[in-house]
């Protein structure tokens, strides 16, 4: 078995993926899942909890994990651009703060 993952840590080389099995590739795909709904879940926690400028920087936050990055699709890539590019003008025009740098 070349990779071995779980939702906690996802460790696949770029150049490894060509030769991950079948089996292994259902594995990265599942565990990149369980990650998903996993920021999805705590994204609309604190949309409840601290509104919508704090969600909204969380999901941007969640964009700076590589092993998710890497996985998208380049036509994933530019609907999420596009996605941001709305919440951007929807947020300006609604007058909202914009999030704090960390």
């Amino acid at each position: 078995m070349i990779a071995s993952v779980s939702s906690e840590a996802i460790n696949v080389p770029f150049d490894v993926l060509p030769l991950l099995t079948p089996e292994e590739i259902k594995q990265v795909n599942d565990a990149l899942l369980k990650r998903y709904v996993a920021k999805q879940k705590e994204s609309y926690r604190m949309a409840l909890k601290e509104g919508f400028v704090a969600a909204g920087t969380l999901a941007v936050d969640a964009l700076t994990y590589s092993d998710i990055v890497d996985a998208l699709t380049p036509e994933e890539v530019t609907n999420l651009w596009s996605v941001l590019g709305r919440v951007q003008r929807a947020m300006e025009k609604a007058k909202l703060p914009r999030p704090k740098d960390r």
